[in-house]
């Protein structure tokens, strides 16, 4: 029973959680609701986190789930002229010593279209 503990904890601890939370905004300084806010990450990155997700009527957005963000992830929204694009490393707030260097687990990100 304690080595089936021990492996359970072992192997829960390889993937953090991740959390990427944040808000976009129109660059007027409107709120865009139900804009998609899309995450690409080139590399081979292992994810369990959803590529897409849509903003509430605020302009935040989040996304949970697993593993390491590596430092090719990118952050985009809009559509046509008004699309924008960051890189996840900019606004990294909490990195887990069971990540490759130069990854992160959380991050703070504030989008504004064009």
């Amino acid at each position: 029973m304690k080595r089936a503990v021990l492996l359970l904890m072992v192997l829960c601890g390889c993937d953090p959680e991740v959390e990427i939370v944040g808000k976009v905004l129109a660059g007027d300084g409107g709120i865009p609701a139900a804009t998609r806010v899309e995450l690409t990450c080139t590399g081979g990155a292992q994810l369990a986190v959803p590529h897409s997700v849509q903003t509430d009527s605020q302009g935040r957005f989040a996304l949970k789930g697993r593993g390491c963000l590596p430092s090719s992830c990118v952050l985009s929204s809009g559509a046509g002229f008004r699309r924008t694009e960051q890189n996840l490393m900019e606004w990294c707030t909490k990195s887990a010593p069971s990540c490759p260097a130069g990854s992160c687990i959380a991050a703070s990100v504030t989008l504004v279209l064009p």
